[in-house]
């Protein structure tokens, strides 16, 4: 699907959230990664409330083990990423963090 949307991509330079699962898909993420880095993008992901960059996604938390399993899904496997442009990376990050941090300090009120 993203290959069909590359000259979109590249000419548009849009946030893009996909969902990929390597339990689907053998390396679905790695291949979304590949794609979305080579054509000039930085990924990222939500943990516990906060931004992580895609370099801080482990193996377990793609593990076919960890995603079949309701529990673990819900507090440590990932299957949405969020792919920015280099460009606009640091202040979208900066942004999201933000609001995240908001987002969190409401919750525990």
């Amino acid at each position: 699907m993203l290959e069909g949307a590359a000259a979109l991509i590249d000419r548009e330079r849009p946030v893009v959230l996909v969902e990929a699962e390597d339990r689907h898909r053998t390396r679905a993420v790695a291949s979304v990664r590949t794609f979305m880095e080579s054509r000039g993008y930085d990924g990222f992901f939500i943990l516990r409330g906060a931004l992580r960059t895609i370099d801080e996604l482990t193996d377990d938390m793609q593990s076919v083990a960890n995603l079949n399993s309701t529990m673990l899904r819900t507090k440590m496997c990932y299957v949405g990423f969020l792919f920015v442009s280099r460009k606009k990376a640091s202040g979208f990050a900066r942004n999201m963090e933000d609001a995240l941090g908001k987002q969190t300090n409401s919750d525990s009120v």
